[in-house]
């Protein structure tokens, strides 16, 4: 049988085949070549990729258009001198997509420039790709459509990575570090999806992540490490329908006399938390939600440890304006006097949140199956006291062995 000429639109096997060889295409640049003519070649022929040799290449500004893709060896170094934006991906024409794809690449500042790379409408696919001392932002995403990003690391700036413009489908990043910055992440955009993967890292002066106008945000297994401020927040200044955090670490910080929160939920509508070590000395809230509309979901034991070394009262958790909780199971313990939970709300299903505090004692409040809850507490010489409310809203306390 024979294989039909003609594919898709008019166009032929054998222009299908010669479109797949020039894709496949590489061009080897050495240091000192031009890079900006060989990607303009690149993209006038359609699209190949633009491989540039070890050593350190120097440019002042470079624009990738769809179809090419710029690729490094071990040891490559994009040196920018110039001003503004160092690399700018984007679509040749306006309101379309460009497929880009950057690997293996190192871009550093020796100039002025203020942003490091600047993905505008881009279906991209980032591998390896370090950016740093670029001062404003180091990776800027403006609209991007089922982009993945994979080992991308930030370093240094005010802002290290920016995600911004109208709508985005679909985010990744997996195995990628955020460091150094004076705010880690930044999301202000109607983003569908966005995920955080593979212990990924955040690192920051001021604030980890900052997330609004988004539709699903989920960090799975994400490390955080001496932020100063917030390590989370989400809707803060916009709507954010889901927040998922499974395992992640948290600790370090040196925010002592700050009035700050380790997570916040505001304008979200579901938080679930799932396990996680969070080993942090908040000077406020270590967990605190906010929206009058809110549901916040804890399915899994979450851990919040205060420094032994720090005495100042603490609010741990805070739930306000109607919050459930589904089978909760939260530990929080600590060495400070305070306000440990503070929570205006009702429990759905079973669970048990359990608060200890080293110089005052247990608390346990547990969500029974018939809808009532118990109250029991531990005083520090052991004895145990359960205090029961009755369907009338009295009150009553008994001695547990």
């Amino acid at each position: 049988m024979s294989l039909p000429q003609t594919i898709e639109a008019g166009r032929t096997k054998a222009q299908h085949i010669a479109d797949h060889q020039r894709l496949h295409q590489i061009d080897v640049l050495l240091p000192g070549d031009n890079i900006q003519a060989a990607l303009d070649q690149a993209w006038a022929s359609g699209g190949r990729t633009i491989r540039l040799a070890k050593g350190t290449h120097e440019f002042t500004n470079l624009t990738i258009r769809e179809n090419v893709t710029l690729e490094g060896d071990y040891g490559t170094v994009l040196r920018c001198t110039g001003e503004g934006t160092a690399i700018t991906c984007k679509h040749s024409k306006v309101g379309q997509y460009a497929t880009v794809t950057l690997r293996q690449l190192d871009i550093v500042n020796a100039g002025r420039a203020d942003v490091g790379l600047f993905m505008n409408k881009c279906m991209a696919a980032v591998d390896n790709v370090r950016v740093s001392g670029f001062t404003r932002v180091g990776v800027d995403i403006d609209t991007a459509i089922s982009s993945f990003y994979h080992r991308l690391r930030t370093m240094r700036g005010a802002v290290g990575l920016r995600v911004s413009g109208g709508t985005t489908t679909t985010l990744v990043f997996s195995q990628c570090a955020i460091d150094l910055a004076t705010d880690a992440v930044i999301i202000d955009a109607p983003a569908t999806d966005v995920t955080f993967s593979d212990a990924t890292y955040f690192q920051a002066s001021m604030r980890g992540v900052v997330a609004n106008r988004v539709g699903t945000l989920t960090f799975l297994s994400c490390y955080w490490e001496d932020i100063e401020r917030e390590y989370l927040i989400a809707g803060e200044t916009g709507q954010v329908a889901s927040v998922v955090i499974v395992n992640p670490k948290m600790i370090g910080g040196t925010h002592r006399d700050i009035q700050c929160d380790l997570a916040r939920f505001d304008q979200v509508r579901l938080v679930t938390w799932l396990g996680g070590d969070c080993q942090v000395p908040c000077a406020n809230v270590s967990v605190r939600s906010t929206a009058a509309t809110g549901r916040v979901f804890y399915v899994q034991p979450i851990i919040v440890e205060q420094a032994e070394s720090w005495a100042n009262p603490s609010r741990v958790v805070e739930w306000r304006d109607n919050h459930r909780l589904l089978a909760p199971s939260i530990e929080l313990c600590g060495h400070a006097a305070g306000d440990w939970l503070l929570w205006s709300g009702y429990a759905t299903v079973p669970g048990e949140l359990v608060l200890q505090n080293h110089k005052t004692g247990h608390i346990a409040l547990r969500c029974l199956p018939d809808d009532t809850v118990e109250l029991a507490l531990r005083s520090p010489n052991g004895q145990r006291h359960m205090l029961a409310v009755a369907d009338d809203g009295t009150l009553s306390t008994e001695a547990v062995q």
